[in-house]
This record gives structure tokens, sequence and C-alpha cells, in this order.
């Protein structure tokens, strides 16, 4: 696993959100959703946190194999996710913001077949059933989580296996 994987994703949620804000400022009929996934941005950035400092602790540590594969997809769909958001930044310098933000979510809902405040609803409820799991608790919704994980990461073209390492 390269080096604090999980914490250089976490800057970048970060940096997405952060980004953000003009677009929230500057598209008030869809300030409401913009601030949703700020929001969400910033819980993902946090639990990718908290389970980055769970890795790093001998207590829990030994059970990260059971979620190794989990948080490689994760990570991979979470990239790409992060990936698009930034190439929205970059051409909305040619291009108003309104047009690029309706260009994402074009391509995140009719492409993809999930938007992107409902994409990262999925990442943060994954994320925080997989530190469920490396504590101890047995969360009921993991199933179904991975499932629709699973069905996005194939949606964006993810891979569904990178060889143990959480980004590719």
């Amino acid at each position: 696993m390269p080096e604090r994987a999980l914490i250089t994703l976490a800057q970048d949620a970060e940096d997405a959100s952060s980004g953000l804000r003009v677009f929230r400022d500057s598209l008030p009929r869809n300030a409401t959703q913009i601030t949703g996934v700020i929001g969400e941005f910033f819980a993902i950035s946090a639990t990718l946190r908290q389970l980055d400092s769970a890795e790093g602790d001998p207590r829990l540590q030994p059970s990260f194999y059971r979620i190794r594969e989990d948080v490689g997809l994760l990570c991979r769909s979470l990239q790409t996710t992060v990936g698009d958001v930034f190439a929205m930044f970059a051409r909305s310098r040619d291009r108003s913001r309104q047009m690029v933000w309706e260009d994402l979510q074009h391509k995140m809902n009719q492409d993809e077949g999930e938007g992107l405040l409902d994409r990262l609803r999925c990442y943060r409820g994954v994320l925080q059933a997989l530190f469920d799991v490396v504590i101890g608790r047995r969360p009921s919704s993991l199933v179904e989580l991975r499932r629709q994980l699973a069905n996005l990461a194939a949606a964006q073209g993810v891979p569904s296996s990178s060889s143990g390492r959480y980004i590719t």
C-alpha cells in the first residue's frame, strides 16, 4: 500500500469540498445540493483519517485484512469521483459554472447511474461500516453497501481488484 494513501485521498476530498464553495456561492439554485456535497466530502475525509489512524493502531491493525479489498475498491472509485470534480473545476475556466455543474451531474446520473451526492453518501456509509468491522462490530448494512459500491465502480470502469493496493 502506498504510504499514507488514505490521508492523501482525505486531502483530495477536502480540496474538492473547498473548490465547490465557489460553485455554491455562484449557483444559488443548486446551493442546497452543493452544500450537501461539501458536507459529505468533509465527512468522508474525517472517516478516511479515522481509518488511517486505526490502521496504525497496533490493537486494530491486525484486523485490516478483513477490509483491505473493500477499502481498495472504495479508494479507486472515490479517486475517480474526485478526479471528475477536479476536471469540472478545470472546465469552469472557459465555460460557465452552471454548465459544467450540469454536465457533471448528467454524467454521474445518466451515464454512471448515481449522482454526486448519492455516491458520496454511499462512500461515507461504506467507510463507516468498514471502520465498524475493524473495531469488531458487525454492520448489518455492509452487504448492501458493498453491492452499491461494486455497481458504482463497475459503471465508472474502475477495476474491482488491484492486487491489495489501496490506490492505483
